[in-house]
This record gives structure tokens, sequence and C-alpha cells, in this order.
């Protein structure tokens, strides 16, 4: 589990001075956003279309209302 979370960019002990609330945007951003992908498959469309929709429509509201 400790590897995992290692590999996780909000889990760091450099970061400590970062909010919880900070912390679980990150974790938002991780899971529905993730890497960028590319390529020409349905899936793949898919999930360009869901990673715009949550970085360019969820997200900037949930930023705003902090």
């Amino acid at each position: 589990m400790q590897t995992i979370l290692r590999k996780l960019p909000w889990f760091s002990k450099q970061d400590s001075f970062m909010t919880y609330e900070q912390q679980f945007l990150d974790a938002l951003k991780f899971i529905f956003i993730g890497a960028k992908v590319e390529g020409n498959s349905g899936f793949i469309n898919l999930m360009k279309i869901k990673a715009n929709y949550f970085e360019k429509g969820v997200f900037p509201v949930l930023e705003e209302r902090r």
C-alpha cells in the first residue's frame, strides 16, 4: 500500500503544508482526468471526452466555490 501511495501526486512528505481540501481536489483530478491519452479508438475518445468534461466543466466550478 505504501508503494502505491508514494506514486500518487498528492502523497508527499514535502507537500505536508497542503490543506486537506487541496489534497482532495488533487486526488479527484488524478482519478477523473489522469494522464493525457492519445489514439483513435472509441474508448480513447470517451476518455478524452470525460477528461475534458471534468477539466473544463467540473473542476473550475469546484475551485470557484472554495
